[in-house]
């Protein structure tokens, strides 16, 4: 045994034993802070939203409410800092990434407890919680594996469905073009100690064009009990999707068909003191079926890919205040496995596959994570301190064992500003599919090494009243980057570790929530606008890139909520980008060529009328009918209208 991996032993288990002594409390990620106006859980430290070191946005249930969709990948393209690419309307599969980096460089969290995805993070967002059931988003572009754990190389998001404030049950019905339809029921129930709520949500489409119909199921249950200084809560949901996957993995065969499924949990348990403390365990199972041709396969084709993937982990948090400032620890222990017809080793021992008979899974993968973080934040005057580090071991076919150290410094300025610079080094393991996957167009790597990142951040804001302007720039610089590749001559994808990328950025927005007794209030609800601008170094010029050289150039946003007398709501949202890069597509001939990404820019609104209990809804997507491609060769839908109803019935406690 190495001399590091004895220490860190050691370590972990010294810290398990100071949270059983004191057995007191903690806050952890997921433990709501009563703040001035926003909690946010995504810091192991809890904080208030305007005392967090580095700028990040927080998106909140009234901006959801208004937004002109009815699901969260299409909610997150809104949003400046991120980079959503959708392969099919209605929440069917889309990648998020931040500053140029790519879907596997970014985390995605569910009241604190990462769930990434270790098949592939094309599943990062095969959340089951209905968008209505989300109090907030915590949108964290940066990356902070002292906060955040691994994977958030490039950046993160929260996903935060808090404790109900009363008795509510709402429902909604929504009809549209292509056959269009979605349901939704949730409830919701409060009392002095006991809390839940519920909610099920179904929706189906015919498809825009051929190959791009859907069916979707999802449900979710949230409970907690409250005692004095005592806490437990217990959530779990679950999805189903089968949907015509018309090019999305390769345009060579367009008529890809898939079926996947997820289901999570967590239970934890706090109690608050002098000493916090926090225990939580959690767990993900996520099915995945997909055939390569839906129709009429070709007598070499023999039969759809299954996978089943799993993580399971616990952790343990603790956080206090002393004459030192707030100081956290926490340990964690995650299990992540895979069982396959094609991804991990080919094992004798087989798993039979649920629901298809004489196929059984015949190969299988795993690993575990051993990671120990520490974090300290120190008020001294003007200036805020906040430094961590996290040493993380990570045990599979080769074992690894790092240190990532990050600092944060933060300094208050008259007249409502503040600055701030910030480094920290993260990093992100290969996922199953880049380390395994075989296809006729693809082939995975399984000498892959995890990718590292170094990275800096500086920027200013300004908060006052209801607005918030800010303006940042950042750098990382990332080691061993690994995408999907391929020679000019060649026809099959292959991944590798591209070797050094350096990416800079500059960022910039202002959010504006006119105050009650403004007059504009009476009019405005709320205004944004959001600009990025992002450059790219590397040495890798003899590649084409699947992924990560094709990084979103720039973005620009604006959104507005307008108040027409009290019933009447308007909402518009805007969004025009340019990607860097070309997609590979295939002439009358069969012969590839490569196309260049093209600038766009979309429009999407909604307008709500409020008649009692009873709130209708008229929505247009992509009004402009713009022809536009997130990934290449998959045209997203045009002009789409869609028109329902809400109810909303409110209890008394």
């Amino acid at each position: 045994m190495r001399k590091e991996d004895k220490t860190l032993r050691i370590i972990l288990i010294f810290s398990v034993s100071v949270s059983s002594v004191f057995g007191q409390t903690k806050v952890s990620d997921t433990t709501r802070i009563s703040l001035e106006e926003i909690n946010v859980t995504a810091s192991r430290i809890p904080e208030k939203a305007r005392q967090l070191i580095k700028i990040n946005r927080i998106v909140s249930h009234q901006e959801i409410e208004s937004s002109p969709t009815h699901y969260l990948e299409e909610l997150l393209e809104y949003i400046p800092d991120l980079d959503i690419r959708q392969r099919g309307p209605g929440g069917v599969q889309a990648d998020i990434s931040f500053r140029g980096g790519s879907f596997d460089q970014t985390s995605v969290l569910v009241n604190g407890i990462n769930f990434n995805d270790p098949q592939t993070g094309h599943f990062q967002l095969d959340i089951p919680i209905p968008l209505t059931m989300i109090q907030q988003i915590e949108v964290l572009p940066c990356s902070d594996v002292k906060s955040l754990g691994s994977n958030a190389l490039a950046g993160a998001i929260n996903i935060v469905t808090g404790i109900p404030k009363g008795k509510k049950v709402h429902a909604s019905l929504t009809g549209g073009q292509n056959g269009y339809l979605e349901t939704s029921i949730n409830s919701s129930n409060r009392s002095p100690k006991w809390w839940q709520q519920s909610g099920i949500l179904y929706s189906r489409c015919d498809g825009y064009r051929v190959n791009t119909d859907y069916n979707k199921l999802n449900g979710f249950f949230q409970s907690g009990y409250t005692h004095r200084r005592f806490e437990v809560s217990l959530m779990a949901g679950g999805l189903k999707k089968a949907f015509g996957a018309n090019s999305f993995y390769t345009l060579k065969y367009p008529n890809q068909y898939e079926r996947t499924g997820s289901g999570f949990a967590y239970l934890q348990a706090v109690y608050k003191g002098k000493l916090n403390l926090s225990e939580s365990i959690y767990y993900r199972i996520h099915t995945d079926e997909f055939s390569l041709f839906r129709w009429d396969p070709p007598e070499w084709y023999k039969s759809p890919n299954y996978h089943l993937s799993q993580i399971a982990g616990c952790k343990s948090d603790a956080w206090f205040t002393s004459a030192l400032g707030k100081t956290s620890l926490e340990f964690e222990f995650r299990h992540e496995s895979i069982w396959s017809t094609v991804l991990g080793d080919l094992t004798e021992k087989t798993k039979p596959i649920t629901g298809v008979d004489g196929t059984v899974y015949n190969h299988f993968g795993s690993r575990s994570h051993l990671s120990l973080s520490a974090e300290n934040q120190l008020i001294t005057g003007f200036v805020t301190w906040n430094g961590g580090i996290v040493l993380h071991e990570i045990q599979a076919t080769k074992n690894y064992f790092q240190v990532y150290p990050g600092l944060d410094i933060s300094i208050s300025l008259p007249a409502n500003w503040r600055t701030y610079i910030s480094l920290d080094r993260a990093f992100r393991l290969p996922s199953f599919t880049e380390l395994y996957y075989q296809s006729p167009t693809n082939s995975g790597n399984s000498n892959l090494l995890p990718e590292t990142a170094w990275n800096a951040e500086t920027g200013i804001e300004y908060q006052k009243g209801g607005l918030t302007f800010k303006m940042l720039g950042f750098y990382r610089y990332a080691t061993q980057s690994i995408d999907w590749v391929r020679n000019k001559e060649q026809e099959i994808w292959h991944a590798e570790n591209l070797g050094r990328i350096s990416t800079w950025g500059l960022e910039t927005g202002l959010n504006w929530t006119p105050l009650k007794d403004l007059t504009a209030s009476k009019i405005i609800e709320r205004f944004e606008f959001g600009y990025r601008y992002y450059f790219q170094h590397h040495g890798v010029e003899n590649y084409d890139s699947q992924y990560v050289l094709d990084y979103l150039k720039w973005k620009m946003t604006a959104g507005v909520t307008l108040k027409i007398g009290k019933p009447f709501r308007i909402t518009a949202c805007f969004v025009w980008q340019e990607r860097n890069g070309t997609y590979t597509s295939f002439d009358a001939v069969q012969n590839m060529i490569e196309v260049d990404y093209k600038p766009f820019a979309t429009i999407d609104l909604k307008l709500a009328y409020n008649f009692k209990a009873i709130t209708f809804i008229a929505e247009c997507s992509n009004i402009l009918n713009t022809e536009y491609f997130d990934l290449g060769g998959i045209p997203q839908p045009g002009t789409w209208f869609k028109a329902g109803f809400e109810l909303n019935l409110v209890g008394r406690n």
